[in-house]
């Protein structure tokens, strides 16, 4: 695999940080929010939704690190083991068979940065090689300024959950700061109001590319290719039941007693075990 600026994880490198306790933690937090969704109407299907601080979190506990920056310093978590990580919820599209296409998934902001002054001149202009080198500046910096300011750190991570309805699956990448030196740009795919940037991640793990109108560098992935071996994965397919909440009256006590004790049966059977 061509050496980038962010190297996917394997399965294996995955389980060497989240160990059978911290997928169990994981699986666990993954079906408390996915259960505890706004209840649905009879026949109704609403997407699921978790914050991506609660995303953040379930890493916080399962991994044991520290929780940093309050949402706008360059990483979400410190580890005593000398790392730090980005946490991510991507978004992926389903066929009508609820099987994963190969689509890229919903974006994320890698980098954004509305202090430029010169950039919609740069596209006009289509200097595309200043705005990718203005872009690859920001983000070395971005990231060192961690380093320089924890210095027990020794590693950089994004930790990525692709959702897939209610299946996910738990990714990462290394990131090799020295290979941002390496980063070209994509001209056949370069236009007047995006760059598309080569060396960012390997082309068949997703594209990156520096969008004019927001100002930011924006990751997708590729989630088939994450699937099997680059990836771990939750499935987590119970929900509490539909029903219209005004209509239980009397009920209405009893309507959540009967839902905790489901949650119940369904965190004691949530068992992760080891390959």
């Amino acid at each position: 695999m061509t050496s980038t600026f962010l190297s996917p994880m394997t399965k294996s490198d995955l389980t060497q940080i989240f160990d059978n306790e911290a997928q169990q933690i994981v699986s666990d937090l993954l079906l408390t929010s996915t259960y505890f969704q706004p209840s649905e109407l009879p026949g109704q299907q609403l997407p699921v939704h978790i914050p991506k601080e609660h995303i953040e979190q379930f890493c916080v506990q399962a991994l044991g690190s520290q929780p940093v920056g309050a949402g706008s310093y360059p990483v979400d978590i410190i580890d005593n083991r000398g790392f730090g990580a980005d946490i991510k919820m991507l978004s992926c599209k389903l066929n009508k068979e609820g099987k994963l296409t190969k689509s890229s998934s919903g974006e994320t902001s890698l980098l954004q940065n509305f202090s430029i002054t010169n950039l919609d001149r740069y596209f006009n202009e289509s200097d595309y090689e200043s705005i990718k080198n203005l872009w690859v500046k920001f983000l070395k910096n971005k990231y060192q300024q961690v380093f320089e300011d924890h210095p027990c750190i020794n590693h950089l991570y994004y930790f990525f959950i692709l959702r897939a309805k209610q299946e996910f699956y738990l990714t990462g990448c290394k990131l090799n700061l020295e290979e941002l030196q390496n980063v070209t740009l994509n001209d056949n795919r370069s236009t007047e109001n995006s760059v598309f940037l080569n060396g960012i991640i390997p082309e068949e793990f997703g594209n990156a590319k520096i969008y004019k109108a927001k100002k930011r560098l924006e990751l997708r992935l590729c989630p088939l290719k994450w699937k099997n071996n680059y990836s771990l994965y939750f499935q987590k397919k119970s929900k509490s039941r539909p029903i219209v909440l005004k209509n239980l009256g009397k009920k209405y006590s009893q309507h959540w007693d009967s839902v905790i004790n489901h949650f119940k049966e369904l965190i004691n059977n949530n068992k992760i075990t080891s390959e």
